[in-house]
């Protein structure tokens, strides 16, 4: 399973480095590993060996071997940056990795099923859960209590709606 970590955005000077924002959410960890699949989407994706990953204000830079050009870097502007779900390390207890939440089912501790978790936005300050059932969505502030069960081997999350939604 190949996971999203992040977006080229253009390169970086003459070498074939490459510019690349996170996604949203990211904590970083797939800095650490060995390859990365570059492409728009994990089927059509290319494999490289990553090299190296260091800090740029808001981006980062990224080495791969193979890309040694700033010709061959530009081929890779505005391509999707993946890596495999198993290169990155295990989280910390009661941390999930955003892969690991998209898709589950999220209903109330009623019982009301609300749909599933499509998409997570983080605003720094809290999480905001898009939640959809293919008719409407739920925009899910993750507040403390929001969330009163999770259990991503079931495939299921239970949370707790503020009022008004």
């Amino acid at each position: 399973m190949l996971v999203e970590v992040g977006k080229v955005t253009r390169p970086h000077g003459v070498r074939g480095e490459l510019k690349v924002r996170e996604a949203d959410g990211s904590s970083g960890a797939w800095r650490q590993a060995k390859d990365v699949y570059i492409g728009s989407s994990p089927e059509t994706a290319c494999r490289f060996d990553l090299q190296r990953v260091r800090p740029a204000n808001r981006l980062v830079v990224v080495s791969l071997e193979g890309v040694d050009s700033i010709e061959r870097a530009e081929n890779l502007r505005e391509q999707i940056v993946f890596v495999p779900r198993d290169q990155l390390p295990q989280p910390e207890e009661g941390a999930y990795y955003a892969c690991d939440l998209i898709g589950i089912q999220v209903r109330t501790p009623e019982g009301r099923n609300l749909g599933v978790l499509s998409r997570i936005f983080d605003f720094g300050a809290h999480e905001l859960y898009s939640i959809t059932d293919g008719e409407s969505e739920i925009l899910l502030p993750v507040v403390e209590g929001a969330v009163k069960e999770l259990d991503t081997r079931a495939g299921f999350m239970i949370v707790e709606l503020p009022e008004g939604l």
